[in-house]
């Protein structure tokens, strides 16, 4: 008896006909908010680029919207909705969905280009054409401005996903690139200018999630729509995407709080923009109603219907915010000395810094934060769901997980955070705690093992398959993993790479998840489960040259003549840093105590697994030779 993946034929071009659906849409808004909207490039001083430009810009970012959910939808389908096995190739169907991921990606990347460039004229005022003819001039705007640089990366990633869907073969393949395009969605919102001047920090995390949420949402039901309409749709695949929905539309929800009040308010609410913002409110919530009736099969296409119409009217909304100025921007007020930091950092900071400011004084960050807990509470609740089933879990690997994740919490969100962007001292300390002691823990707690022990058969399969592929094989060799650590402190900070991006706030969570990620793939190297693992010196000689490591890199900090980005925190002039080079010093000292002390306890822990893999092996040769020693003769 075949299934119906398997009975499938291949989809037919007119099954994925969405980026026609999404012309119109994207023609309707670019030519309302063209003809309703301000002149942006008059707004900065310059002439007007003409109506062209202005019904152009709303219509490419609508449309590369679109386009992205669409290639996103295809590789649900392969990778979330009618999967292949795990280690093997695509389902007929999921192979089929990679025809529209081929085509939507150029769409997407040509309309990335189109906003980039459209972008760049209104920022320095030049006309399009002009630049067009001037690449030199074009290259240098295009990197130089920001907002289109991030625009720019999603089209080089769309382009490459594009290139790698006509040979990707595999679930493990597929998977990769659904990860890949959906963080190439998460680049512009990251490097675009906030509105807010103040709290820029919340509103460019919350615009992140936001982006992110909501084309994952479309994208599924673009992808369970298709599925529909071809008679493959079970319980399975509605219940898949039910949760994808709800979990995206509780993000969209609560992310929308933040710049909503920062720009908007209660008093603006009654503004145009305001408008704009309650009617996407209130399109999110019909579509979450609209999902969660989706288990009534006859009713399914209509709400199906109802779904995606809510869903691309609020993405046209969006878009057309985009090109707003909210009634928060609009009242401009003179810089003041005593707001240098909130328009530096986004928020002010007391005027001193002990451990009662550092404990005490929390900012929470919108990406870490909720990472850290939601990771915590599901480990929590895995391990009440194994004890139910009458199984054992060691509390000591509770209680390490829960304080790699509370680690990972204060690093980012207490007073260590807010001040590591104003004190580079406390920047290294953050860096030590995210790069090795968080990371430490987190693998200690065995959250692989305890997956094999709650998850579903095909759960535990999936992950599985994903860490046997080849890049991650790669990133548990000991020498990959040391590479990865020396690109974490030395590529960041003696390149230039730090001074040039520390002005930046999407400069600071990156770095902080590429620390904590450095950490990750060297803990798990040293201390993993994987098999073969690495004997037991080769493990303490990882940690041996990590420690020479950490310490060439302190050394290097201590003998420095001049204080990195020593611009940026003599712009920031806290009054309880006089020395920028005598801080840059301690917060040196301080970050090779931390991580060495970190490292001493991954040695312990290699030695101690060492001593009892030992104690075993001796008692089972042991018990070896007494079953084959010969039994005496009786008498």
């Amino acid at each position: 008896m075949t299934t119906a993946c398997e009975a499938a034929p291949t989809p037919r071009r007119s099954g994925w006909s969405w980026l026609g659906w999404w012309l119109p849409v994207a023609a309707v808004t670019g030519l309302a908010v063209g003809v309703a909207g301000p002149d942006l490039a008059v707004l900065f001083g310059y002439r007007s680029l003409g109506p062209v430009a202005a019904v152009a810009h709303p219509f490419a970012r609508t449309l590369a919207i679109g386009a992205g959910t669409v290639a996103v939808a295809g590789l649900l389908v392969a990778v979330v909705y009618v999967p292949g096995a795990p280690r093997g190739a695509l389902s007929p169907v999921g192979y089929g969905a990679l025809a529209v991921v081929r085509r939507a990606c150029p769409v997407l990347c040509a309309a990335a280009l189109v906003v980039a460039l459209l972008t760049v004229s209104e920022t320095i005022g030049i006309r399009p054409a002009a630049l067009v003819v001037d690449p030199p001039t074009l290259l240098v705007a295009m990197a130089t401005v920001e907002p289109a640089a991030g625009w720019v990366i999603t089209a080089v990633i769309a382009l490459l996903v594009g290139g790698l869907a006509s040979m990707v073969l595999t679930w493990r393949g597929a998977s990769g690139l659904l990860m890949l395009l959906v963080a190439g969605f998460a680049v512009p919102p990251a490097t675009s200018v906030a509105n807010s001047e103040r709290a820029h920090d919340w509103y460019g995390d919350a615009l992140v999630l936001h982006t992110v949420a909501g084309v994952l949402w479309l994208a599924s039901t673009i992808a369970v729509t298709t599925l529909w309409r071809r008679s493959l749709v079970d319980r399975a695949v509605l219940g898949r995407h039910s949760r994808i929905a709800l979990g995206c539309s509780v993000v969209l929800l609560l992310s929308g709080l933040v710049p909503t009040a920062l720009d908007v308010g209660v008093d603006g609410l009654a503004s145009g923009y305001g408008l704009l913002v309650v009617a996407s409110a209130a399109l999110l919530v019909a579509g979450l109603v609209a999902v969660r009736r989706l288990w009534r099969p006859r009713r399914a296409p209509r709400l199906w219907a109802a779904e995606l119409t809510i869903l691309m009217a609020a993405a046209a909304a969006g878009t057309a915010m985009s090109r707003l100025v909210p009634p928060g921007a609009a009242e401009t007020t003179p810089y003041r000395e005593s707001e240098r930091l909130v328009y530096l950092l986004g928020y002010d900071l007391p005027a001193r810094m002990g451990l009662v400011e550092l404990a005490g004084w929390w900012r929470i960050d919108l990406l870490f934060a909720p990472a850290a807990l939601v990771a915590a509470a599901a480990y929590l609740h895995a391990v009440r769901k194994l004890r139910r089933r009458g199984g054992t879990w060691p509390v000591s690997r509770t209680a390490t997980w829960t304080a790699g994740c509370l680690t990972v919490l204060v690093a980012t969100s207490s007073g260590i955070g807010a001040y590591a962007t104003a004190v580079f001292g406390v920047h290294l300390l953050g860096h030590a705690l995210l790069a090795t002691v968080a990371p430490l823990l987190l693998i200690l707690g065995h959250p692989l093992t305890l997956v094999r022990c709650v998850g579903s058969t095909r759960t535990v399969e999936r992950v599985a398959a994903l860490l046997d592929a080849a890049p991650m094989r790669a990133l548990h060799r000991p020498a990959v993993a040391w590479c990865v650590a020396t690109v974490a402190v030395f590529g960041v900070y003696a390149t230039g790479l730090f001074d040039a991006v520390v002005l930046e706030h999407w400069s600071h969570p990156a770095m902080d998840a590429l620390a904590l990620g450095s950490g990750v793939v060297l803990f798990r190297a040293v201390l993993g489960s994987r098999e073969p693992q690495p004997p037991p010196f080769v493990r303490l000689g990882l940690l041996f040259a990590v420690m020479m490591l950490h310490a060439a890199f302190g050394i290097w900090l201590l003998v420095q003549a001049e204080p990195l980005a020593g611009w940026f925190y003599a712009a920031v002039a806290m009054p309880f840093v006089p020395d920028l080079l005598a801080d840059q010093r301690q917060g040196a000292v301080v970050a090779w105590v931390v991580s060495d002390l970190a490292m001493v306890a991954a040695a312990l822990s290699v030695a101690r697994s060492w001593m009892v893999h030992d104690r075993a092996s001796s008692a089972a040769q042991q018990e070896a030779s007494a079953a084959a020693r010969p039994a005496p003769l009786s008498s």
